[in-house]
């Protein structure tokens, strides 16, 4: 029988290629590859910038003149990011060093068994937060803490995370990171000028950096926009500028990748369910995930008439996968997940089609005007595909 796996790349899905992603270039960091991915030089940068697309670069790079010359001295590879291809999802995976089928923080909305509630991951707090008090989450409880910091240390190398200074103490932070030391920035400049100060010193092996305001960008304006371009721009020319002497003079690789792209989403591509729509007759607890991958929990005795009325009702919308089908091919890097966090993935998997994309709506909650430009979470090759820069 033909694969899942099959079924979704004839229907033109972009699949992870888990030995061709941001995820096996950050691995090989953390094992402490030469060559491969990551360079043979001694020391790394890793420089993760959230949101950006292969496709937005290279779209900005032939427009751009004066970005061609500084993409050249970049061994430039297309590779893809993981799926869901969501920040959670994928900052788990690449700090971690464990793929989702490891951690099972495979979507911003998560029902969590432990917690007796539908979470926000990013934030531990309850996804309801607008409805009522703040229910903070330990994420120690839900976090794995992975092994990439562990196995840089236990090389007794040392490793620097900067992060911006808003993220510093959250969820992923506290957990992924606790084993390395963490420095905050404020603006891009200052990220730039710490790592800069970071390769200058003997001790430091490995910096880790992430940004995450070109994401911000791309959901206020969408990838298209003027505003988006420059500021990709913007940052390769500073990137190549600022970093690339003392990572010649001090022996670093820089690895620049991301975590996803974005596609332009308009209201009208926005399919909103409630607890009053027929969807949620056939499920045990709302749908969760990404607007652009929805994870259901369908009702034991269910599944036959759910499927039935998933092909009615919804086919245009998406297309619908059977979870057990879709772990046992690997879509989640292993072909088996943990059973303590097997719920988490549900029994089936709504992806989205084109820039469509999918909201629900708790009780009490009420529509607003669709203000998000930029989704991701789908495999569209906008979403999918992610730079891999060496130096």
């Amino acid at each position: 029988m033909e694969s899942i796996l099959s079924e979704l790349n004839e229907e033109g899905f972009i699949l992870p290629d888990f030995k061709n992603s941001s995820f096996e270039a950050s691995k090989q960091i953390g094992d402490g590859v030469e060559g491969g991915l990551v360079g043979k030089r001694p020391r790394k940068i890793l420089l993760l910038l959230d949101g950006l697309g292969y496709n937005l670069l290279e779209k900005v790079t032939s427009k751009a003149k004066g970005l061609k010359e500084n993409m050249s001295m970049f061994e430039n590879r297309r590779v893809t990011t993981l799926f869901p291809s969501t920040t959670i999802n994928i900052l788990s995976s690449i700090y971690g060093g464990i793929t989702p089928a490891e951690h099972g923080l495979i979507g911003t909305n998560l029902f969590i068994k432990e917690a007796g509630v539908m979470i926000n991951s990013l934030y531990m707090t309850s996804a309801m937060d607008s409805m009522g008090p703040k229910l903070k989450i330990n994420p120690l409880d839900l976090y794995p803490k992975g092994n990439f910091i562990g196995n840089i240390k236990a090389r007794n190398k040392k490793a620097i995370f900067l992060a911006p200074k808003h993220l510093v103490g959250s969820g992923l932070s506290t957990t992924t990171f606790s084993m390395a030391d963490t420095m905050p920035y404020v603006t891009f400049d200052d990220m730039l000028i710490k790592i800069t100060k970071l390769m200058n010193t003997e001790d430091v092996d490995y910096v880790l950096a992430y940004y995450d305001t070109l994401d911000a960008m791309e959901h206020q304006y969408d990838p298209s926009s003027p505003e988006v371009e420059q500021t990709v721009y913007t940052i390769i020319q500073s990137i190549s500028k600022v970093l690339l002497g003392p990572a010649n003079e001090n022996g670093f690789n820089i690895v620049i990748t991301s975590d996803h792209g974005h596609v332009k989403v308009i209201q009208e591509d926005n399919n909103i369910f409630t607890s009053k729509s027929e969807l949620n007759d056939f499920l045990e607890v709302p749908l969760w995930g990404e607007p652009r991958a929805a994870f259901l929990a369908v009702k034991e005795n269910r599944f036959e008439s759910f499927e039935k009325y998933f092909e009615k009702n919804l086919l245009k919308i998406g297309r619908l996968v059977n979870t057990d089908e879709a772990i046992k091919a690997g879509l989640f890097g292993l072909p088996k997940v943990n059973e303590s966090i097997r719920y988490r993935f549900g029994t089936h998997i709504i992806i989205p089609r084109g820039n469509k994309c999918i909201q629900y709506l708790f009780p009490g909650m009420k529509e607003t005007p669709f203000k998000s430009k930029g989704r991701h979470g789908g495999m569209s090759s906008d979403e999918m595909h992610v730079p891999l820069l060496l130096y």
